[in-house]
């Protein structure tokens, strides 16, 4: 079976009954012919590319991005927070080649530009993992089963990790693709988001799918504005002359007009030559006309936007001062920690049934005290809460992440507060008389 988003399919031995879909271009031409508007977002290579050469792409998946990877995950169970486990420990020197944060940082993207991450866990699949590192969804081609369109095995077609993993179905109806051939042997496994093609059972599709057409035009201004500077700072000039050359003349006419009116150095240089008729037209259009600033606006808040990263991050005409942090609250509400819980859910499927953990009662996660970012939320909610009067000062303290203390398991109130209905000025010990209000 051949997928609509695949370029070609590969040769080679595949298992009965199977068929290999290709999703990796490795040609640049084809790759380029992808970004500059011949076919949608639909490899990763191409996303990968979009992602390289257009900021209105990078600077919003690194808004996203970064943050996750600064996050230290935790070991949660029903709301509690361990962060002392021997996943953890992995999670957080995963491999020699990979330290926890480049880790992280490396599955963040690859899951927002393509819309999936690949993991490989190496060691024996019964037990837990002695490294695990990710691949590149460039590297990864499926074999589907034959009528099912499930997945029967993956293909690792890089360098790391070569080879083919077969599927397993384990009990809880657990599908795992292992290489046993590779000793002790490795499992990789796919997190993938939702994709509109095969009902999401092979490959994820890559959120800039749908913002393509704003992305690829991003790049196309910026190549746009590029060639204009370099060919001095017009779309195009064409020099009529009414006359006919020898080879020769013709040559050294074609050195001179290029010396004299190409590149960036003579940009806005007065024209003067001298020929019996000579008439000098544009054939392009200036920037102005193009509304090139408007449109290189709307592609970066259209891909802002599908990423869900606030416009006050992405543009200064939507930030001020006031709603920057409130912009960095909502990167995190709507963005970062949604992302890191679906990334690090497809983790705690893969890792904690290895670790002897059931991940239906326990998951990798997030300590939200612990993100710098929503420190100063935090900080209110607790001010607010002590102004209600209703917290001890250890319960107080526990929201700050302190011991009790000696002293502070009562609630207090202001000293001025009196019951509703009492006199303000009545003797000591006399009885509140009651008003009637």
């Amino acid at each position: 079976m051949r997928w609509p988003w695949s370029k070609r399919v590969e040769q080679a031995v595949q298992p009965r009954g199977a068929t290999k879909a290709v999703l990796g271009e490795n040609d640049v031409l084809a790759r380029m012919l992808s970004i500059l508007g011949q076919s949608d977002v639909n490899t990763p290579n191409a996303a990968l590319e979009l992602y390289e050469q257009s900021t209105a792409v990078s600077i919003p998946i690194d808004w996203v991005a970064d943050p996750m990877a600064d996050i230290d995950p935790v070991l949660e169970k029903d709301g509690d927070f361990d962060t002392v486990h021997p996943v953890l420990e992995l999670l957080r020197a995963p491999s020699p080649d990979y330290t926890g944060r480049l880790f992280r940082d490396a599955i963040a993207h690859d899951y927002l530009i393509t819309g999936e991450c690949f993991i490989a866990a190496i060691g024996s699949p019964e037990g837990p993992p002695l490294e695990i590192q990710p691949l590149s969804p460039t590297a990864m081609a499926p074999y589907t089963e034959g009528g099912t369109g499930l997945v029967s095995q993956w293909e690792v077609t890089g360098e790391t990790l070569k080879g083919k993993y077969r599927r397993i179905i384990q009990p809880k109806k657990r599908a795992r693709y292992i290489n046993k051939e590779r000793f002790p042997g490795v499992e990789v496994r796919q997190i993938r988001r939702y994709s509109t093609t095969n009902h999401s059972l092979v490959r994820a599709q890559s959120p800039l799918m749908s913002a393509s057409r704003e992305a690829r035009q991003h790049l196309l201004g910026l190549m746009h504005n590029s060639s204009l500077l370099s060919s001095g700072g017009r779309g195009s000039l064409l020099f009529k002359y009414r006359q006919h050359f020898s080879d020769e003349d013709w040559n050294e006419l074609m050195r001179r007009l290029r010396s004299n009116y190409g590149g960036a150095a003579n940009a806005g240089k007065i024209m003067v030559e001298t020929a019996d008729e000579l008439e000098v037209s544009e054939l392009g259009q200036k920037n102005k006309d193009m509304d090139f600033a408007n449109l290189q606006d709307q592609a970066k808040r259209s891909v802002a936007l599908r990423y869900k990263v606030p416009l006050p991050l992405v543009t200064t005409d939507a930030s001020t001062f006031s709603n920057f942090e409130a912009s960095i609250l909502a990167l995190y509400d709507y963005a970062v920690l949604p992302t890191y819980r679906r990334v690090f859910d497809g983790i705690s499927d893969f890792l904690l049934p290895r670790y002897g953990i059931d991940p239906s009662q326990y998951r990798i996660s997030y300590d939200p005290n612990q993100i710098t970012a929503l420190m100063s939320r935090r900080l209110d909610e607790i001010v607010k809460k002590a102004g209600l009067h209703v917290l001890t000062g250890n319960e107080i303290r526990g929201d700050l992440g302190r011991d009790p203390e000696v002293g502070f398991d009562e609630i207090l109130i202001p000293a001025n507060l009196m019951p509703l209905g009492s006199e303000l000025f009545a003797a000591p010990g006399t009885p509140p008389t009651e008003v009637v209000l």
